[in-house]
């Protein structure tokens, strides 16, 4: 290639600035092993050299610089006159014919700067043209560059408000595909906003057509997670095998770029070529009929950042499996009533806060407002909704209200003997996973996934579910008698809450240590690195060690991301454990847990004795068997959490 004139080879294609993105896409696509023409870039850079060749750009840049909104239609016609004698300099020219083999057709294709980037779209504005021939290729190349001032170019730019001086015209030189069909793949369906659901339309022969709007296709759908096909009526170009291809090439283009995209291809004698690629920029959400939210995932860490696929996958199973029959077993929904429960939007997951909703508004005394508060979802109404009482509610609410107590009074029964089998499992089948391999392996990794996931994750779910409609009635009876603040006390300093224990034993530790000076400087100034490996090599022992150990072995099942299961947890990275440690031992007396405890205690006793002393003994004990049935519901939902976290 010719280094003067910036002739650049499609696959070396990576400086967007003067290649613009749809060559410098192409040339990714090449790269990536994908089968893109050959054919090779005219780089912007001499761009403005053909404009001073042919003494005209000064008078182009004076055109541009007078360009605003009330003027766009005069300075693109002042431009067209400008450059319609516009020719490629006769050197530039003999470089570019030299590339190429007289025999064969062309296609030339426009690659604007600031076209196909993420933030704007130029999408179909510049110019392309097909079968060209060899003598043809300069006059269509000159056509690609005047097309820089066309006049919806200059609106857009206007209305963008991007600089039309900073614009600039690469030109893609590629060989002609004759294709028997061709058409347009989007990853992710541009009009529901379903990123599931692939869209791919075809016609017979070239796609130009196609993109222009002038023919109709036909449109498939596949769905690459369910791996479901929908097929036009009377489909006649593209078999399933075909479209499964397609769509396969279409997920591997969409991994390559991170983001949904959309791909002009062709196929000819059954093979495929790919011609241009670029973000899919306007998703409509029509397919979305309710709403949808991260809010509590979010804090739980399946939606804090994206996700990986198989905790995806997990999250969204149990959600389906558990929500669905807790609803239908506790009579709050019927089948009919029920839609899909989660889905998953670019790496994050959402549930359905509409059925949700549905279910919580036939619990008299709902309040939409005050749910949207509590979980942190984005109000989009004012006011909300709330169920008032009636005959119908009471009905309704004596209907869930057995059923709902049947399946609370089973679950209080039942908590400590599955606790006790549900970490009897974990231990069995963790010891025996260490020492299986091949098929046995994946036949564990199944009945893991499958079964003791599902039920020790369900178990979890269960309960927050029976947390939310119990905690709010038991937390409503007891809002009529008292406020906020006295609430909080009621409930605070729950002990031996199992997210706080490692603390605890660390803060046990942290003041043996503090006594010996020697083991104090020792954990506090020794590199993290240090102590990882002393912790490992069992035969040290000094500095209270093997007490730490046993700390780890403890809680050797945490991690900083709890729900990642890519993410080392404290067995294979203790290092965020050391930290804590550390930190802890900087503290004094006065963070003490045990301090911390009392006062809450206090806090605790001095709200019922002043609700006694206002309201009388009975309410005082009513409130008090409330607070209870709460916190104890809180113990557990956080005892559940942690064997949870132990199957993770």
């Amino acid at each position: 290639m010719d280094k003067n004139w910036n002739l650049i080879n499609i696959k070396d294609a990576e400086d967007w600035m003067s290649l613009g993105n749809k060559a410098v896409s192409l040339g990714e696509l090449k790269r990536a092993g994908f089968n893109v023409p050959e054919g090779f870039v005219l780089s912007s850079t001499p761009t403005e050299a053909i404009l001073s060749e042919n003494g005209i750009k000064e008078e182009v840049a004076k055109a541009l610089q007078k360009l605003d909104s009330s003027n766009i239609h005069q300075t693109a016609e002042e431009i067209t006159l400008l450059t319609q004698a516009l020719t490629l300099p006769d050197h530039l020219e003999a470089v570019i014919l030299s590339q190429l083999n007289d025999q064969k057709l062309y296609a030339i294709r426009s690659s604007g700067t600031l076209e196909d980037l993420n933030e704007a779209s130029f999408a179909g504005q510049y110019e392309s043209f097909l079968n060209v021939s060899y003598q043809e290729v300069p006059r269509h190349i000159v056509n690609c560059i005047r097309s820089l001032w066309k006049e919806p170019i200059l609106s857009y730019l206007v209305h963008q408000e991007q600089d039309p001086a900073k614009a600039s015209m690469a030109v893609i030189i590629q060989e002609m595909v004759a294709a028997d069909l061709a058409g347009v793949m989007f990853s992710i369906n541009p009009t529901t906003g379903d990123d599931k659901q692939m869209v791919i339309e075809v016609i017979a022969g070239l796609g130009d057509s196609l993109v222009s709007g002038q023919a109709d296709p036909e449109s498939y759908l596949y769905n690459w997670y369910e791996a479901q096909v929908r097929m036009p009526k009377n489909a006649s170009l593209l078999s399933k095998k075909a479209l499964e291809t397609l769509a396969v090439t279409l997920l591997n283009i969409q991994k390559l770029y991170g983001h949904p995209v959309d791909v002009e291809f062709a196929v000819k004698e059954g093979r495929n070529y790919f011609l241009q690629t670029r973000p899919v920029t306007r998703i409509n959400y029509s397919g979305l009929k309710d709403q949808w939210s991260t809010a509590d995932f979010k804090d739980g860490g399946v939606s804090a950042t994206v996700s990986k696929p198989l905790m995806l996958s997990l999250y969204e199973y149990i959600w389906e499996t558990e929500l669905k029959r807790f609803l239908l077993e506790s009579h709050i929904l019927t089948e009919k009533e029920l839609r899909k429960l989660s889905i998953v939007r670019f790496g994050r997951m959402y549930w359905n806060v509409s059925v949700v909703k549905a279910a919580l508004a036939k619990v008299p005394g709902y309040k939409e407002r005050k749910f949207d508060e509590e979980l942190g979802i984005e109000s989009t109404v004012e006011g909300g909704s709330a169920t008032p009482w009636s005959p119908l509610t009471g009905a309704r609410l004596l209907r869930m209200a057995l059923a709902q107590n049947k399946i609370r009074k089973e679950r209080s029964l039942n908590r400590e003997p599955l606790k006790r089998e549900l970490l009897a499992v974990y231990e069995q089948s963790l010891n025996a996973l260490h020492k299986l391999e091949g098929q046995e392996l994946k036949n564990a990794w199944i009945d893991l996934v499958h079964n003791l996931y599902l039920k020790s994750e369900g178990t979890y779910f269960w309960q927050i579910f029976l947390n939310n409609i119990h905690m709010g009635l038991a937390r409503d009876a007891i809002l009529k008698h008292t406020d906020q603040s006295t609430y909080y006390d009621l409930i605070g300093g729950i002990t031996n809450i199992s997210h706080l224990r490692p603390f605890y034993d660390l803060w046990d530790l942290s003041r043996i240590v503090r006594v010996h000076e020697k083991a104090l400087t020792w954990w506090l100034e020794e590199p993290v690195e240090n102590l990882v490996l002393a912790i490992q090599d069992v035969r040290q022992n000094q500095y209270f060690l093997s007490d730490f150990r046993k700390i780890l072995n403890n809680y050797e099942y945490h991690s900083e991301r709890e729900l990642d299961v890519s993410w080392p947890d404290f067995s294979e990275n203790p290092s965020p454990l050391i930290v804590s440690f550390r930190d802890t031992l900087t503290l004094d007396e006065a963070f003490s847990p045990e301090s911390g405890k009392r006062k809450l205690h206090s806090n605790y006793l001095k709200a019922l004795e002043d609700i006694q002393l206002s309201q009388g003994r009975k309410v005082a004990n009513k409130l008090q068997e409330k607070a209870e049935q709460i916190r104890s519901m809180l113990w557990w939902r956080e005892e559940f959490r942690d064997i949870s976290t132990r199957y993770y």
